[in-house]
C-alpha cells in the first residue's frame, strides 16, 4: 500500500541545490551563496537523505523518468509501507514533461495495479497532464469521476486545471461557462489561466474579460497588463494596445523580472542571469555566442517576435532587446561553458516567453545540444529542433 502528499509547493527547480548537495558539506551548503529565489529550497534539499541524492545522481539517462525528476521541484513523494525507503514520484515528472499518455498510464498504473489510493494532489498532476497534452475529452471524464468513482470531491484547483485544458484547446466559450458554474470563486489564478489562453487564440472578447477581474483583484499587478497588451499587439491593434501599456504605467503597475539559473556541474557554480543583465563577467564573450547564433537562426528561417516587446524602444532595438532575455543570456553563459556533449538544464522563474521558446529548440539542433529549461509551469526538453511539448505551452 501506498500514499502520495505533497511536499514543498515552491515553484523553483530544486534540481541545482540539488547538484551542490552532491558536491557540498551540509555545513558548506549552508554558506554557499544563492539567489533568494533558490535558498527558499535550500532546507528542504539539506533535509535529502544521501542515498536519495545518491539514487538521483545515478539516473543520468533523460530517456528515464528518473532522471527526468532531477529537473523538477519536489513535490511528490511515494511512501511504501513501513521500509522508511522513499522515491520522488514519477507521475508528476511525466506531467512537467508534456509526457500526458505516460501520466495517464501511471496514474491507473498506481491505482490498479500498485494499491494506491488516488487523492487530489494526483488528480491535479493527472488533469494537467490532460491539459498540456490536448486530452480535453478525458479531462471532462476524470473529474467527473473524481466524487463519484474515487471519492475525492473538486476543489478549485482541479476546476483550474480544466479551464485550462479548455483554453489551451482554444474552447474559450466552454471555459468560461465553467468559470461560471463552478462552486468556487474565480481566483487570481484560474483567470490568468483563461487570460493566457485568449493571448494564445487572439481572443481580445474574452480576454478583456479576465483582464478587468484581474486588475480589479490586484491594480498593481503587472502580468494582466502585459498579457492584454500582447493580445493587441498581435492582432495589429495598435493603439489598444497603447493604451494598455499607459495603464499599466499610471497604475504603477509590477511584474516580477525574469531571472534565468544555470549550473555549472563541472564546479557548481551557479549563474544567474535577469533581462539584460551585464554583470556576468564573460558577458562579453556571451553577447558574442548570440549573436553568432542569432546570424546562423536567421539562415534556418528564425525570426524575432518584436512585436511582443512592450519596452517603448525604437523597433530596430526590440530584437537586441529579446537577445537580452534571461533564458537566452543563461543559455549562452552555458554554451560558452559547457562540453559539446553535456546536457544544459536551466531555470526560469516565470513561463518562457515564445521567442525564448522558439529560438532554444533551434538552438538545440544548431548546437547539437540536449537542453533542460524548467520555467514556471512545466519541463520543456529541447533537441533536434524541437521542444517535448510540441509547442502546446
Amino acid at each position: 500500500m501506498c500514499g502520495v502528499f505533497p511536499m514543498d509547493q515552491n515553484e523553483v527547480n530544486a534540481a541545482m541545490l540539488i547538484l551542490l548537495r552532491k558536491r557540498l558539506t551540509s555545513a558548506e551548503l549552508r554558506t554557499t551563496r544563492v539567489s533568494g529565489t533558490l535558498s527558499c529550497t535550500l532546507n528542504m534539499v539539506l533535509a535529502i537523505p544521501a542515498s536519495l541524492i545518491e539514487k538521483l545522481d545515478s539516473a543520468a539517462s533523460v530517456e528515464t523518468v528518473e532522471a527526468s525528476e532531477i529537473t523538477i521541484r519536489l513535490r511528490h513523494v511515494v511512501t511504501r509501507g513501513g521500509s522508511g525507503e522513499s522515491q520522488l514520484s514519477p507521475l508528476y515528472a511525466y506531467t512537467l514533461q508534456g509526457r500526458s499518455i505516460e501520466a495517464l498510464e501511471r496514474f491507473y498504473s498506481m491505482i490498479q495495479e500498485e494499491g494506491c489510493k488516488a487523492d487530489d494532489v494526483s488528480f491535479v498532476s493527472v488533469l494537467n497532464a490532460c491539459s498540456h497534452g490536448g486530452l480535453v475529452g478525458k479531462g471532462r471524464q476524470l473529474l467527473d469521476e473524481m466524487p463519484k468513482q474515487y471519492g475525492v470531491k473538486p476543489r478549485l484547483e482541479h476546476y483550474v486545471c480544466l479551464i485550462d485544458m479548455l483554453g489551451r484547446a482554444n474552447l474559450l466559450d466552454e471555459a468560461v461557462r465553467v468559470l461560471r458554474a463552478m462552486p468556487f470563486e474565480p481566483d487570481a489564478v484560474v483567470c490568468t489561466s483563461l487570460l493566457g489562453a485568449c493571448r494564445k487564440w487572439k481572443n481580445y472578447t474574452i480576454g478583456k474579460l479576465a483582464f478587468e477581474r484581474l486588475v480589479e483583484m490586484d491594480p498593481k499587478s503587472g502580468t494582466p497588463y502585459a498579457l492584454m497588451a500582447n493580445i493587441f499587439g498581435n492582432l495589429g491593434m495598435l493603439s489598444e494596445r497603447a493604451a494598455v501599456v499607459e495603464r499599466m504605467r499610471g497604475e504603477g503597475s509590477f511584474r516580477e523580472p525574469g531571472r534565468s539559473w544555470w549550473t555549472d556541474v563541472s564546479s557548481g557554480k551557479v549563474h544567474s542571469f535577469s533581462v539584460g543583465d551585464r554583470s556576468h563577467s564573460q558577458s562579453d564573450e556571451i553577447a558574442a555566442k548570440l549573436k553568432q547564433l542569432l546570424l546562423r537562426m536567421k539562415e534556418e528561417g528564425y525570426a524575432s517576435d518584436v512585436i511582443n516587446v512592450l519596452k517603448d524602444i525604437p523597433e530596430e532595438e526590440k530584437e537586441d532587446h529579446l537577445c537580452g532575455h534571461s533564458e537566452k543570456l543563461v543559455l549562452g553563459c552555458a554554451l560558452v561553458n559547457s562540453h559539446q556533449k553535456e546536457t544544459i538544464r536551466i531555470v526560469k522563474n516565470l513561463r518562457v516567453c515564445d521567442d525564448c521558446h522558439a529560438a532554444t529548440a533551434l538552438i538545440s539542433k544548431l548546437e547539437k545540444r540536449l537542453i533542460l529549461c524548467k520555467d514556471a509551469s512545466r519541463v520543456h526538453v529541447f533537441q533536434d529542433g524541437r521542444c517535448s511539448c510540441d509547442n502546446y505551452f
